[in-house]
């Protein structure tokens, strides 16, 4: 393949006198500065170089040519003086200036031969006014009396210019005299030519703002800045700058702990919830902020995020909510697959504990619900709703605004707000779930639906784990193992009629499933008074029923309900209802149903 090299061509004339009669150097200075294709510097290299003078044109007649071998620079320069190499068409001396324009073609081997790889073409736009001078025999001469420039001489009548601010009457280019003979000469008067060549080394954190040419530089490498002929005495220039990029290391970190977090890269621990940062200069000098968005959660929570809406996360409770009267305490289940039914035929297997004998004194535990019954006054009730209530009766029928039976008189709300005491978790100190109020709650309506049908990927399947079955949530963003050995592959995600047994996880492919953030919701069955139902004779009909936050009306509460029927190979879920034309999923308050709490992230 056939290299490409960069050559910049600067052209500068050799100093010589004011007076044109006198002999000019028979020679013109050539600057260039070499690049290979990929724009590295051809730095100290023995070069052949070609200069070729046309004539018109930069394809017209060659009028002279020579060769010259210099060595480039450090900087990938060279210099030669045209004029001055070996000849290899015509002779310097021999050129007809008047005969212009010119135009000098440049051609390089950057290996010392004569395979010329690049052909650049500069117009001389200027004559080179000394060697001119040499074919001319008009003398004229410049000369400075007072505020006044005189041009005399070559059998031209005198011509002047005054110069504003140096005496007598200010002249413009409308005074009469100025400038009125139509010289042979440009100018009588040779500044020497000198061309610049600069350096600069630079180093910058990110970005370097370059003032020579108003360039922004993200990135190190080698760049110029040229200035055309006129800049810098008649001649043109180039900067080159050597720019180091280095890189500022602002790391954002998003994590969830319970209790406390300890931030190991900056020895720092944090007990609470909030935005953070550290600033610091980095291993590459930069100064540089590290960010860390922190939620410090209460013991009990699962490691899974899941989306409840467009702008609000959740973390799950480790396992379903359960109640003990005798001693008014709180807990969450120790495994999610755990539930309590009636821990006989009929399901449970929380030893000792059920749910179909129950009372003020029960010392058993049990974790079947009536709506709101979190044992805590609400804002608008004159009684308190109690966990272990088994029937209307026992209530206050006239105000029975949470909980059991029905009421001509309701006028109360969602389990929010001023109603959010009845909310089991935000009035009550859960014993493995962190021990204060306000931490916890129950998602509403509108929460279940965005969890289980609008979020994108993969968000659930039915699942018998650890020998019960129920419903599988899966986090955010959940990618399933393709290992065997560690997990079963899923079938029916997503599916609202499907088979439990299309998902079985055992104890020991359920606690890398449990790792990952999924959620378990085992089916628990229903509570109506003191009896229990786990299915109902004529249809073996099993269920999982879990509340929301969100009432229907007097009677009836939103809730999360899915169905096994053993007759069947299509199972059910009930999401709460979001439109008429789906199936209700509501249940009269004075049920008891499951309670899986979450906790809010940022």
């Amino acid at each position: 393949m056939k290299r490409i090299f960069l050559v910049l061509i600067l052209l500068a004339f050799m100093p010589f006198t004011s007076v044109l009669h006198a002999q000019a150097p028979q020679a013109v200075t050539l600057q260039s500065v070499l690049r290979d294709a990929a724009g590295r510097l051809i730095a100290n290299r023995n070069v052949s170089v070609l200069i070729s003078l046309r004539r018109g044109s930069n394809t017209g007649p060659v009028v002279y040519s020579e060769t010259h071998t210099p060595t480039t620079n450090q900087n990938g320069l060279y210099t030669v003086f045209f004029g001055r190499g070996f000849p290899v068409t015509g002779t310097f001396a021999s050129i007809d200036w008047s005969q212009g324009p010119y135009y000098a073609t440049v051609e390089a081997d950057p290996n010392g031969g004569s395979n010329y790889t690049l052909t650049v073409s500069h117009p001389i736009v200027s004559v080179p006014y000394a060697l001119y001078a040499d074919q001319t025999t008009e003398s004229q001469v410049l000369s400075l009396s007072n505020d006044t420039i005189y041009l005399t001489g070559g059998g031209i009548p005198r011509s002047y210019v005054k110069i504003p601010g140096l005496g007598g009457s200010n002249c413009y280019a409308s005074c009469a005299g100025l400038d009125s003979v139509n010289h042979l000469l440009d100018s009588i008067i040779n500044h020497p030519c000198h061309t610049r060549v600069g350096t600069l080394t630079a180093t910058a954190c990110d970005v370097y703002a370059w003032d020579a040419n108003g360039e922004n530089y993200t990135q190190s490498g080698v760049y110029q800045n040229y200035i055309s002929r006129g800049a810098h005495d008649g001649c043109d220039s180039i900067t080159q700058l050597f720019l180091t990029i280095k890189h500022t290391t602002n790391v954002k970190t998003s994590e969830n702990a319970s209790s406390y977090y300890y931030w190991a890269k900056h020895n720092r621990t944090y007990t609470s919830s909030g935005n953070y940062g550290v600033s610091y200069t980095n291993a590459e000098g930069c100064p540089s902020v590290d960010s860390l968005y922190l939620n410090v959660l209460s013991v009990g929570t699962m490691p899974g995020v899941f989306s409840v809406s467009a702008t609000k996360k959740v973390m799950f409770s480790k396992g379903n909510l359960q109640f003990k009267a005798s001693t008014r305490q709180w807990r969450f289940a120790n495994n999610q697959w755990e539930y309590i039914g009636n821990n006989g035929s009929t399901g449970g297997n929380v030893s000792g504990n059920t749910n179909a004998n129950i009372s003020s004194t029960y010392s058993g535990w049990i974790d079947l619900f009536g709506w709101g019954t979190s044992g805590v006054r609400a804002d608008d009730l004159n009684y308190y709703p109690e966990p272990w209530s088994t029937s209307d009766a026992t209530v206050n029928t006239t105000y029975n605004y949470y909980g059991y039976g029905p009421s001509s008189n309701y006028n109360g709300g969602n389990l929010t707000d001023g109603n959010s005491t009845s909310d089991w978790g935000m009035a009550n100190r859960i014993l493995n779930g962190g021990y204060t109020t306000g931490i916890w709650r129950v998602l509403t309506a509108d929460e279940w639906y965005y969890l289980l049908y609008t979020r994108s990927g993969t968000r659930y399947c039915y699942a018998t784990v650890c020998g019960v079955k129920g419903l599988v949530l899966f986090p955010d963003g959940y990618i399933h193992t393709t290992d065997a050995n560690i997990a079963p592959a899923l079938n029916s995600t997503n599916s609202r009629s499907s088979n439990m047994g299309a998902n079985t996880f055992d104890e020991f492919t359920w606690p890398y499933m449990e790792g990952t953030g999924c959620i378990f919701l085992p089916m628990a069955g229903y509570r109506y008074g003191t009896s229990y139902n786990y299915s109902t004779s004529s249809n073996a009909t099993y269920y999982g029923r879990y509340w929301t936050s969100t009432m229907y009306d007097a009677r009836y509460a939103w809730c999360l309900q899915f169905r096994y029927y053993t007759t069947s190979s299509s199972d059910n879920l009930y999401w709460p209802k979001r439109s008429s034309t789906e199936v209700p999923s509501r249940i009269y308050k004075y049920y008891g149903c499951s309670v899986r709490l979450v906790q809010d992230i940022q």
